[in-house]
């Protein structure tokens, strides 16, 4: 009797020593971190910061295989490791760990189908091709919220009461969405109890938050491109329709066959067709006679190419050249920028229906259209701005 006093006075003492240590640096048993069911707030704990569950331990694990997009590879090898490890011998913590992998199972065969349909090659090299591809995860019932707790931040502990768990859905939304697992239950009296043994918990919690932050990762490194792409489309749009080669009705009737219904972008490409502009034609036949004369070009079909910012573009077109003094003219016109083109025309001048029997006429265009405009900008400017100085009534 005397030796087993001894003993437990021993034990005691150790207890107590170990306590204190535990303390003093600050760190108390893993359970304790259960107050929440947010694991921010478990990282003060190095048993959950260095857990190689635990998000940044995932991420770090996984470095190389999300740097290249190969997120297939990612759930495959996360729905592998979930099935190696060991199952609770508690028959409710067993089945919720069953229907946790099963869904990890899912979403690694949708991945793969996924990444079939969005890089046919095996690989995925633009960011067209990842959005492919979380999109077709997403369809087939996979996202970030998914894995995201619901009510994270209740409280799971009570002064003298046994810790809980917590849950992914609260027990309401469970006859919402039936499937999904609950760490915590009610009782007869109405309380939260414990659905499943801790560790059990602990282990469901982390790979679940850790899954939902690679689905936030990815889903951000879209957004951010997305965002982007949308931020130049419309700069592109604007330099298309409001600083591009002027369309009349019909040449945009005509365009809006360019235009691809699956692209941000405005057509690289534009057509021209019986486009009408000013002209000055030089004649050039003679050195010391230059004659400067006013013609209107009509440009009867041609094409023009955008830049990658569309604020320049360069093309050709085949025109009519038509004068109040001479007969009309048929030539070219080069579009060699936004503000300058140059054409050459031929003339039967001397009505002997031979059109090349002597020199072009030379000739560069102004855009009617783009010029009207601005010059309804600058009017509209110049009256506004007096009107905003005057004094509201």
């Amino acid at each position: 009797m005397r030796q087993l006093l001894h003993e437990l006075r021993a034990s005691l003492f150790l207890a107590a020593i170990l306590g204190f240590a535990t303390a003093a640096f600050g760190q108390t048993p893993l359970h304790s971190a259960y107050g929440t069911l947010d694991v921010d707030q478990w990282t003060e704990f190095d048993s959950v910061a260095n857990d190689a569950r635990f998000r940044k331990q995932v991420r770090a694990a996984f470095a190389a295989d999300i740097d290249a997009a190969r997120w297939s590879a990612v759930f495959s090898k996360l729905a592998a490791e979930f099935g190696n490890s060991a199952r609770s011998s508690d028959p409710v913590g067993s089945a919720a760990q069953a229907t946790f992998g099963a869904r990890l199972d899912e979403l690694a065969k949708a991945s793969e189908r996924a990444q079939a349909a969005a890089a046919p090659d095996g690989s995925i090299d633009t960011h067209e091709e990842l959005a492919r591809f979380f999109l077709s995860v997403n369809r087939a019932g996979f996202g970030a919220q998914t894995f995201v707790v619901a009510g994270k931040r209740a409280p799971l502990a009570r002064p003298n009461a046994q810790p809980r768990a917590g849950f992914f859905l609260d027990a309401a939304r469970a006859k919402e969405l039936p499937g999904e697992i609950l760490l915590t239950k009610y009782d007869a009296a109405d309380e939260q109890t414990p659905n499943v043994p801790l560790e059990v918990a602990v282990d469901l919690r982390l790979r679940a938050d850790a899954l939902a932050t690679l689905f936030a990762l990815a889903t951000a490194e879209l957004r951010d491109e997305q965002i982007g792409m949308v931020t130049d489309a419309k700069a592109h749009w604007d330099a298309y329709l409001d600083r591009g080669y002027s369309q009349y009705p019909w040449e945009e009737w005509l365009n809006g066959f360019e235009v691809d219904a699956d692209s941000l972008e405005p057509p690289r490409w534009q057509w021209i067709a019986l486009h009408p502009s000013a002209a000055i034609e030089l004649d050039v036949s003679g050195v010391d006679d230059l004659r400067i004369s006013e013609a209107l070009n009509l440009e009867l079909v041609g094409r023009i190419r955008y830049d990658s910012d569309f604020e320049d573009f360069h093309g050709a077109s085949l025109s009519l050249l038509v004068r109040d003094d001479i007969g009309p003219g048929l030539g070219a016109v080069v579009h060699l920028n936004r503000s300058f083109n140059l054409g050459v025309a031929w003339h039967d001048a001397d009505e002997d229906d031979d059109w090349f029997d002597e020199p072009p006429f030379v000739f560069c265009s102004l855009d009617l259209f783009r010029l009207v405009e601005s010059r309804s900008k600058n009017l509209r400017r110049r009256l506004r701005d007096p009107l905003d100085s005057l004094p509201s009534l």
